[in-house]
C-alpha cells in the first residue's frame, strides 16, 4: 500500500496548480522556482525590480511612466513638478503635460503673476519689451531695443544728428551706429581722410569701354605734343636770330666798305678782310639784335 502511493504521488490540494508546483505530502503544495503562493499561482517577479510586474517567473514588466529593465527610471513628466506652487499637472500623453494655473498666475508653467503687462497690455513701442517685475510691480516699464528709447521707447536715436560725417559726407542711420558716404577725394569712417587719390582709386572703368586707360593715353599724347612744341618752337626762335645777324653781318660789310671808298676799288678789296660768324647760338646774346 506504501509502495503504491510513493508511485502515484500525494495527492495535493484541489487549489494547487499542478504545472508550477507538487505535492510532497498529503494537502502540501510545494512551488517551483519562480513561483509562490499556497497554490504556486503567483509568479515571482525579477530581482531587483522595483515598479513592474510579471505574469511569468522572473518578468519585470514595467507600470505606466516607468522604463528600464528594472523600471527604476521615471518618465512621468508631472513627477519632476514642472508647474508652479499651487499650480495643477495634468500628462496628456504622447510626452507632454498640462499646467492649471491658479488666479492670477499664467504662463506655460504658471510661473507669471498675472500683473500690469498681462492685465493692461503692453504699453511699449517699437518691439519694447513690458517690464512689470513679474506681476509686483506697481507700475510697468519698457526695455527697448537698440535704437529707441524713452518711457515706452517711442523715440528715435538718431546717430546721425548732428552729422557726424566731415567734408560733405552723407550720414546713414542705423540706430546706435552710423555710415559715412564720403565725397571724391576722401575716405576714413568719418570722411575725415584727405589723402590724395588716383583717379582709377574709385574704380570708374565700366564693364564697356577701359576709362583709365583712354585718359592715361591721352595724357600722354598732351605731355608729347606739348615736348615737342617747345622744341618747334625753340628751332624757330633760333633759325629767325641767325636770319636777323646775317642780315647785321652784311650792313656792317657794306658800311665798311664805303668807308674805304677813297682808295681805289682794288686795294679795298685787299685791304679789307672781315671775319665775323656765319650763324650764332641764341643761348650765347639776347633775343633783340640791332648792331654788331
Amino acid at each position: 500500500m506504501l509502495m503504491s502511493s510513493f508511485l502515484k504521488g500525494w495527492e495535493c490540494s484541489a487549489g494547487c496548480s499542478t504545472e508550477n508546483g507538487f505535492c510532497e505530502k498529503p494537502g502540501k503544495c510545494r512551488c517551483k522556482p519562480g513561483w509562490q503562493g499556497d497554490n504556486c499561482d503567483h509568479c515571482v517577479p525579477f530581482p531587483g525590480c522595483l515598479h513592474g510586474t510579471c505574469e511569468k517567473a522572473w518578468q519585470c514588466i514595467c507600470e505606466e511612466g516607468w522604463v528600464g529593465s528594472l523600471c527604476d527610471q521615471d518618465i512621468r513628466l508631472c513627477s519632476s513638478r514642472p508647474c508652479a506652487i499651487n499650480a495643477t499637472c495634468i500628462e496628456t500623453g504622447e510626452g507632454r503635460y498640462l499646467c492649471v494655473c491658479p488666479p492670477g498666475f499664467s504662463g506655460e508653467n504658471c510661473h507669471r503673476r498675472r500683473g500690469l503687462c498681462l492685465t493692461n497690455g503692453s504699453p511699449c513701442q517699437n518691439g519694447g519689451t513690458c517690464m512689470d517685475a513679474e506681476g509686483s510691480a506697481a507700475f510697468s516699464s519698457c526695455l527697448c531695443p537698440p535704437g529707441f528709447s524713452g518711457d515706452f521707447c517711442e523715440i528715435g536715436i538718431d546717430s546721425c544728428q548732428p552729422n557726424p560725417c566731415l567734408n560733405g559726407g552723407n550720414c546713414t542711420n542705423h540706430g546706435l551706429t552710423f555710415t559715412c558716404v564720403c565725397p571724391h577725394g576722401f575716405t576714413g569712417f568719418t570722411c575725415n581722410d584727405t589723402t590724395s587719390l588716383s583717379p582709377c582709386a574709385g574704380r570708374p572703368c565700366a564693364n564697356e569701354g577701359p576709362t583709365c586707360s583712354l585718359l592715361l593715353a591721352l595724357l600722354t599724347c598732351l605731355v608729347i605734343l606739348g615736348t615737342t612744341g617747345i622744341v618747334f618752337f625753340g628751332r624757330c626762335e633760333t633759325w629767325l636770330a641767325n636770319a636777323k645777324y646775317s642780315q647785321l653781318v652784311r650792313q656792317q660789310k657794306e658800311h665798311l666798305l664805303r668807308e674805304a671808298g677813297s682808295t681805289s676799288q682794288e686795294e679795298a678789296e685787299h685791304s679789307v678782310n672781315i671775319i665775323l660768324p656765319e650763324k650764332i647760338r641764341l643761348t650765347s646774346f639776347g633775343r633783340h639784335y640791332t648792331s654788331i
